[in-house]
């Protein structure tokens, strides 16, 4: 579940935010994404001339399902520069009775390329699961099928990395 948090606090220098579940940021509004199932206490602490304050909301977000699977990728990992390479690992969390899994990525052909595109460990239990990857490499397309041929079932912590793919 993702969720958009608002700082509205004034006259600060430095802020934190604490979600409850073990993860942090100091971005002034940040979005942040629950992958499990709970119900999580919420703080922001800022620092400014005053000194500091400390708000806790308890119970705050409270999640009680996962919807179906989602990709999601972090705007704030996506700029690069020329020459560099990224590695992007494609993740499906917390659904359960699936199967099987598809990713369809859109990048501009004139800037990047798609490099290796390898299985990762998606439901994998005693066979690797199957995967496809189709490229269309002049309208930037890569689509990624991959399917479980073990008897593994989904879990609410996640259901492992679809594939991995190289940015060029």
């Amino acid at each position: 579940m993702r969720v958009q948090f608002i700082n509205n606090s004034l006259r600060y220098t430095q802020s934190t935010w604490d979600f409850g579940d073990g993860n942090t940021s100091t971005d002034t509004n940040p979005m942040h994404t629950y992958t499990a199932v709970g119900s999580y206490d919420v703080s922001l602490d800022v620092l400014g001339e005053g000194g500091t304050d400390l708000e806790t909301k308890t119970g705050y977000i409270n999640v009680s399902t996962l919807g179906t699977p989602a990709i999601i990728i972090d705007p704030k990992y996506t700029d690069t520069s020329n020459g560099t390479t990224i590695t992007l690992s494609l993740k499906v969390m917390g659904v359960t009775g699936l199967a099987a899994a598809q990713a369809k990525l859109v990048y501009d052909a004139s800037t990047v390329t798609i490099g290796n595109v390898a299985f990762g460990d998606f439901l994998k239990g005693n066979t690797d699961p199957l995967l496809i990857v189709t490229k269309d490499e002049s309208n930037g397309e890569v689509t990624i099928y991959t399917s479980s041929l073990s008897s593994d079932k989904p879990s609410a912590d996640g259901d492992g990395v679809i594939a991995t793919v190289d940015l060029l």
